[in-house]
């Protein structure tokens, strides 16, 4: 809530700032731990908790001045956040359950090798992670303060149509010049060189799937969950009896797919919910 204060105003400087800082606090602390300690998994934990602490004691002092801390509760207000957290549990307690499913896919009908190739290979979907970031910092404030049925569909072919523009491009460089990818990888996964550009386009349709999941929260229209995760979920069935989850090339196209139907939907209910809008904006609050 403290960052949205600050993506609301644009203040993209001091977003920046503090979380390049953030980067810069978990990296020393994992460094010191590797090199004082045997790293492990509940030491990496304690790094990105102490992280998250230092950066939310940097958010209280920045945005402390800008607002009436002191002002008292309105009943108005807490009800509908309280109805907006009520919405939006599933989407978040589905997403925990869901988001290794490939991995798990993997080990069940594939092998270990499988594993340990798709898990290497999903690390570069840390691009579309930046890019994402970009957009929620920048774009998505800006379609949440805009209003009129107009300038919402004008800010989401902007938000849309830029972004995918990005993720083609980037699909297309990896398809067309895997090599400095592998290199990243490392030279064993020189055999995934021609499916790096279906993890590229999986990670890309999660992301633009996650964007425009996010437009929909940042103006209150939670899509209904007991749409959108059956959906999902069907989806996921539909395709594991319908494809060979041995190979490794099905498995990421199983990703690719999986998101779709989803992805679908809640772009239909973003649009249904703007053409409710009136025609032109009202006065705004910000």
């Amino acid at each position: 809530m403290l960052k949205a204060i600050l993506q609301l105003r644009q203040q993209i400087k001091v977003l920046a700032k503090l979380d390049i800082f953030a980067a810069l606090f978990r990296l020393a602390l994992i460094a010191a731990f590797a090199t004082f300690f045997h790293l492990s998994a509940l030491l990496a934990m304690v790094a990105g908790t102490c992280a998250i602490i230092a950066e939310t004691y940097f958010f209280v002092r920045v945005v402390k001045p800008q607002v009436d801390w002191e002002a008292p509760t309105e009943p108005e207000y807490r009800a509908t956040l309280f109805g907006l957290v009520k919405k939006t549990a599933p989407f978040t307690i589905y997403f925990c359950i869901s988001g290794q499913l490939s991995i798990w896919l993997i080990s069940f009908f594939g092998s270990v090798h499988q594993v340990a190739d798709v898990g290497a290979a999903q690390r570069l979907g840390i691009i579309f992670a930046v890019l994402s970031s970009v957009y929620s910092a920048m774009m998505i404030p800006r379609f949440g303060r805009s209003n009129g049925r107009r300038l919402l569909y004008l800010r989401l072919l902007q938000i849309v149509t830029s972004f995918t523009i990005l993720m083609l491009a980037i699909i297309a460089l990896t398809k067309l010049w895997p090599d400095p990818f592998i290199l990243l990888l490392g030279a064993k996964y020189t055999n995934m060189a021609g499916l790096l550009w279906l993890v590229m386009l999986g990670a890309g349709i999660y992301s633009l799937a996650g964007i425009v999941f996010n437009l929909n929260m940042v103006k209150g229209w939670v899509p209904p969950a007991i749409v959108t995760i059956p959906v999902e979920i069907v989806t996921q069935i539909v395709l594991i009896l319908s494809m060979d989850l041995s190979k490794t090339e099905n498995v990421l196209i199983f990703g690719c797919l999986a998101q779709i139907p989803p992805a679908i939907v809640n772009t239909v209910m973003l649009l249904r919910r703007i053409r409710l809008e009136p025609e032109e904006p009202v006065a705004q609050i910000i």
